[in-house]
C-alpha cells in the first residue's frame, strides 16, 4: 500500500496492467534486435 491505495494483493500487482505491459516490452525488444541484426533463437515461448 502506497499513499493510501493497494498497490498489490494477494501477490497481484494492483497499479499496472501486466499482460499489456509485457506486450509492449516485448515489442520493443523486437524491434530493438531488429535494428542490431541479432537472431536469438526462441527459447521462452510467451502466450
Amino acid at each position: 500500500m502506497c499513499d493510501g491505495k493497494w498497490l498489490m494483493r494477494d501477490r497481484k500487482v494492483l497499479a499496472l496492467d501486466e499482460h499489456a505491459l509485457l506486450l509492449e516490452v516485448q515489442t520493443r525488444a523486437q524491434a530493438l534486435l531488429g535494428r542490431t541484426g541479432i537472431i536469438l533463437p526462441q527459447r521462452f515461448p510467451m502466450h
